[in-house]
């Protein structure tokens, strides 16, 4: 740990150099109709499950494309018609716009979309992934995690040590996608 400004900082030993995978591949690899099994995972072992689709497809306008998101289950189809959003392809940020105002920030990191996020009193961040592009098990993992700012716990804070603050997970959405 070290303090740069006032703040403190975690060093780890990270390169920051290009990603293996090129920013390019994301979202073109993504095109398509992705469909499959998705289920939530609560702290009691409790389940919920359901379908879930991601629709991915070039729109007229530059840097823009469709990002729906389809939820098909025991409490009816919810479908969320987003776009995605170019703010800098080449360095991998991009955003998730709701057309309500919300605008949800998203980075690619080695072929990989992440986005992190509050609301309601809860954060959740969102991992999505492309495994096995170009073969026959091609497939979308998403995972969504989700805890509550309520729920932090403090440590640390005793002389040079600083408060580190952290969140249980509450639950976790996971699902498979296919085209």
């Amino acid at each position: 740990w070290h303090s740069v400004t006032g703040v403190q900082t975690c060093a780890l030993p990270i390169s920051l150099a290009a990603p293996a995978k090129p920013a390019s591949a994301f979202p073109d690899a993504w095109r398509g109709h992705w469909k499959g099994p998705s289920r939530v995972v609560g702290p009691a072992g409790t389940t919920l499950s359901f379908t879930m689709e991601l629709v991915v497809e070039p729109t007229d306008t530059a840097g823009r494309w469709t990002w729906t998101v389809i939820y098909d289950g025991a409490a009816g189809r919810q479908v969320r018609p987003y776009h995605l959003v170019a703010v800098d392809a080449a360095k991998g940020a991009w955003k998730v716009d709701e057309g309500n105002g919300i605008e949800i920030a998203h980075q690619v990191l080695d072929g990989t979309l992440f986005a992190q996020f509050a609301v309601g009193g809860a954060r959740i961040t969102t991992r999505e992934r492309l495994e096995g592009a170009g073969t026959p098990d091609e497939r979308l993992e998403v995972e969504m995690m989700t805890t509550r700012d309520g729920d932090a716990t403090a440590s640390g804070g005793a002389g040079t040590i600083p408060i580190v603050q952290s969140w249980s997970p509450r639950s976790l959405q996971t699902a498979t996608l296919r085209r």
